[in-house]
């Protein structure tokens, strides 16, 4: 099986980008835009039994949409949560197997982005071609979501060939999707030269280069880039001052932004401390929509849902919000009312 995921995953990779982005089947469909509307909304159950009747009557964009929100807890834990286990499998999976399965399998042989969903999951391989060393699973999966304008989710892969220790299959991604990947992969490609530095032929001039690139970064970029800890913000000031100064320029934290401004105007600065510290473990868009084609950021962040989804979001990680909460009360008292 893994053979035939690297063959198809070469075969995806080398076919090339599209010059536009591709519509998904069902999408135009009235019950889908209905669906659609009240889950941005927070009609949460009826959003969630509309998806589930469509994505049965293969409806390919309520089937996708549908496994993206169940992979995603903090999206559908405030009704799911108290339910039984049958009744949740029913309502975010398609039928089979013990625990149901993910719509995706299912919409998969209709639909290239469902393919490419489940490829971004698989453990990512190494494999030379034309003298490269590439992740194919990693190349195909970013190729396919870029063509549907999903930014967010492929440079996620890229951070998931950096924790696999694949940094010359990353700087190879890199060099062909920089351009369409989030703006934060430049900080990525900084990271992953001074990480190759050592094992260079030329490690002098290796780690020149990752120098220069880290020179050209923001502190913004900084701060969007880095993976930190509660301890580090209670005991290094210099980091809680990066934190301070730099977080409202930091475009995936603009609903962090929206809530300190909306609910903690007296205590913003020290909101906006707690709001970093509770995501520091997150992923690198921690408020991203579950589907950049369906649902833009930008609505879903000025929707009706999105603050008790950042709240149960900033919740998920129990050590990290207590030492979030204990930076800023407002922040804690007013994301744990909203993660209810």
């Amino acid at each position: 099986m893994w053979r035939g995921i690297l063959v198809v995953s070469i075969a995806i990779w080398a076919a090339g980008a599209r010059a536009e982005a591709v519509t998904i089947s069902g999408a135009d469909d009235p019950q889908f835009a209905d669906a659609r509307t009240a889950w941005l909304d927070g009609d949460d159950l009826t959003a969630l039994e509309a998806f589930r009747d469509l994505a049965r009557a293969d409806n390919i964009a309520a089937q996708i949409l549908l496994a993206r929100i169940a992979e995603e807890p903090h999206m559908h834990r405030n009704v799911t949560g108290d339910m039984d286990r049958s009744t949740r499998i029913d309502l975010l999976k398609s039928p089979g197997g013990l625990s149901g399965t993910s719509w995706l399998r299912k919409a998969a042989p209709s639909s290239e982005l469902a393919s490419a969903l489940i490829l971004r999951n698989v453990a990512f391989s190494s494999a030379e071609v034309d003298g490269l060393a590439i992740a194919p699973e990693a190349m195909a999966a970013v190729r396919v979501l870029l063509d549907h304008g999903e930014t967010a989710l492929a440079t996620e892969v890229a951070f998931k060939l950096i924790d696999g220790v694949f940094y010359r299959e990353t700087l190879n991604l890199l060099d062909r999707y920089q351009d369409q990947l989030d703006p934060i992969a430049k900080s990525l490609r900084a990271g992953v030269t001074a990480a190759l530095a050592a094992a260079s032929d030329d490690p002098d001039g290796a780690l020149s280069q990752a120098t220069e690139l880290l020179e050209t970064l923001t502190p913004e970029d900084e701060l969007a880039l880095a993976k930190f800890y509660p301890w580090q913000v209670q005991t290094d000031q210099a980091f809680r001052d990066l934190i301070t100064r730099y977080a409202e320029l930091v475009p995936a934290w603009e609903p962090l932004r929206d809530l300190c401004e909306s609910s903690c105007a007296h205590s913003y600065d020290s909101c906006l401390l707690a709001g970093g510290t509770a995501i520091g473990y997150a992923r690198r868009f921690p408020f991203s929509s579950p589907l950049q084609t369906l649902i833009p950021d930008a609505e879903y962040w000025s929707s009706a849902r999105i603050r008790g989804d950042i709240a149960r979001k900033m919740t998920e990680i129990k050590p990290a919000f207590e030492a979030a909460a204990e930076i800023d009360l407002c922040f804690g008292e007013t994301v744990a009312a909203l993660a209810r």
